[in-house]
């Protein structure tokens, strides 16, 4: 137990992880990543997958899942996913993008942090039980794929990874750059995936092959590897990933009561599924999982289907967790950068802001309810105080608005510490009690000494 590392332990219940990369930019690699964690949930009714972006300076996947603008969750096992699907809590997701004050910022950071933002990343989230973790890399071979594998390296035995190409000479030479990277750090390759192959013209169906055509099938030949297939550019899925925040959904006249309940419960996928890619994908994730003993292959025509339910562990509570620290309960803080999110509403913070029943989160599987009458100490713990302090200075260091004046002060813990003093963190403390029940105390109503 004593070899283990952070990130083994936190990881110890993912079991499979699929790394996917390209060898250059704009071949649709964050696409794929996307598509792959939505096909592999859609394998079975509670198949659990999770989706990890750790392309830090161009963060893409919370646009493509219909995710921009969720504030993350901390916990005092750290930080939830935020899930794509709702309550049902088996496609979480984590990106840089969550933490950024304004999606349009950059992120301009150097190698050091970089590598430091990828072990949080990979140690602090609280994935649970997971079927497979698809980790979306940044184009290339750069610190952030060997800070990833250097990391991983416990979990080798768990780990593969995916190649995304396009036809074109220029991103085939790129790709072969790819594969060399994963030959000299012994990282299992499931297959090359050919991407932007082709477009099928809506109208006829005629295909136009407007990049060159058959270099990836080439490439796998060549090189030993498992095709995977072709992905023909779909104007349904780009307007589908495009458009995936607030996307609005009309029922046709036609539709039953049960195609309408399926799609309130997770309708980006419901509309994946009536894409042409998902008909193409579907197989690719079939040979994926069946070629390398990732469960069988099973059978993607129906939602829900694939994978036997023996497979997984139909125990999982997306808020059940045992503490670490030996504190009474659990704490979990709900933040956006200088606000408060509450029930998807927006509160300042002002010092004297409470919690009322109308702000209380809806229930999430577990059915945990707020208690009414709150009966946990209104003192600031120290483990309470260091998560807090912890996670604000983090939102500062991201270029948070600081809501103290400053006095030549330039360290982000120290900003947080005096934020703390003055009553000003604009954050929310969940405590979890013994009963599953828990209440929810803002950082400014609590004593802190």
């Amino acid at each position: 137990m004593s070899s283990q590392t952070p990130v083994s332990r936190r990881l110890q219940s993912v079991k499979h992880v699929i790394i996917v990369l390209s060898g250059k930019g704009g071949v649709g690699k964050s696409s794929v990543s996307a598509q792959l964690a939505l096909a592999l949930y859609a394998t079975s009714t509670i198949a659990k997958v999770g989706i990890l972006d750790v392309d830090l300076t161009g963060p893409s996947i919370p646009r493509m899942l219909g995710l921009d603008g969720h504030p993350v969750h901390q916990s005092s096992e750290g930080w939830v996913p935020v899930y794509a699907d709702g309550t049902a809590g088996r496609l979480g997701c984590m990106s840089v993008g969550f933490l950024l004050k304004n999606k349009e910022d950059s992120v301009v950071w150097r190698g050091p942090k970089k590598n430091a933002m990828i072990r949080q990343f990979l140690s602090d989230v609280r994935w649970g039980e997971l079927d497979y973790l698809v980790i979306d890399t940044p184009p290339g071979t750069s610190d952030e794929h060997l800070s990833l594998l250097e990391h991983l390296a416990p979990l080798h035995s768990r780990l593969s990874s995916v190649i995304v190409t396009t036809p074109q000479a220029v991103a085939l030479a790129d790709a072969l750059k790819c594969l060399s990277f994963t030959r000299a750090v012994s990282l299992p390759v499931l297959g090359l995936i050919e991407n932007m192959s082709g477009y099928v013209c809506p109208c006829c169906g005629e295909i136009s092959n407007i990049f060159s055509t058959g270099g990836g099938l080439s490439m796998s030949k060549n090189e030993g590897l498992t095709f995977l297939g072709s992905l023909p550019v779909d104007t349904d899925l780009v307007t589908l990933l495009d458009a995936a925040e607030g996307a609005e959904r009309r029922f046709d006249m036609e539709e039953s009561e049960a195609d309408r309940d399926a799609v309130a419960t997770f309708p980006l996928l419901q509309r994946y599924l009536k894409t042409s890619s998902w008909t193409l994908f579907k197989d690719i994730t079939s040979s994926t999982m069946s070629d390398d003993g990732f469960g069988g292959g099973g059978d993607f025509d129906d939602y829900g289907g694939g994978l036997g339910e023996e497979t997984f562990d139909n125990e999982y509570d997306i808020l059940a967790a045992e503490t670490e620290l030996g504190v009474e309960g659990e704490t979990d803080i709900a933040h956006v950068n200088g606000e408060v999110t509450i029930n998807g509403v927006d509160h300042e913070m002002n010092g004297d802001a409470v919690v009322t029943e109308a702000q209380q989160p809806l229930p999430i599987q577990g059915e945990r309810q707020a208690n009414k009458e709150r009966i946990t100490t209104p003192y600031l713990t120290k483990y309470e105080r260091a998560r807090v302090l912890g996670t604000r200075a983090l939102q500062i260091s991201m270029n948070a608005p600081v809501l103290v004046p400053l006095d030549g002060e330039t360290d982000a813990l120290q900003i947080a510490i005096k934020e703390l003093s003055q009553r000003k963190i604009p954050l929310i403390i969940r405590r979890y009690l013994p009963d599953g029940s828990f209440e929810d105390w803002s950082v400014a109503e609590l004593i802190s000494e």
